[in-house]
C-alpha cells in the first residue's frame, strides 16, 4: 500500500474515532493519539515504506490531529457552536 492510500485509510479512522467520543480529557486524548499515531507508523514493517517515507506519513497524520484538535468544537454538534444554526439568537 503506497504512502497516500494509507494516509487516507488512516486519517479517515482517526476522524471516526475523535467524533465518535463523548466527553473525554481532551488534551490528553489528543497527546495519546499523537504518540499511538507514532508508534503505530514506526512499527508498521509490513507497509513496504522506506524511513523518509514514514517519516513524511507520521508529520500528515500527526497534522492531521492537531487540526482536528483545533477545529473539535466546531466538529461536534452538542458544543456551543452549533453546525445547523440551531439555538442561534
Amino acid at each position: 500500500m503506497d504512502s497516500n492510500a494509507l494516509y487516507k485509510s488512516l486519517s479517515a479512522r482517526i476522524t471516526a474515532e475523535v467524533l465518535g467520543r463523548d466527553k473525554e480529557n481532551w488534551p490528553s486524548y489528543f497527546d495519546d493519539l499523537r504518540a499511538l499515531v507514532r508508534r503505530v507508523v514506526s512499527e508498521a514493517d509490513e507497509s513496504g515504506l522506506s524511513a523518509d517515507e514514514r517519516s513524511a506519513l507520521t508529520q500528515q497524520l500527526i497534522e492531521h490531529v492537531m487540526s482536528l484538535e483545533a477545529c473539535l468544537p466546531k466538529l461536534r454538534p452538542t458544543n456551543a457552536a452549533r453546525l445547523d444554526g440551531v439555538g442561534s439568537a
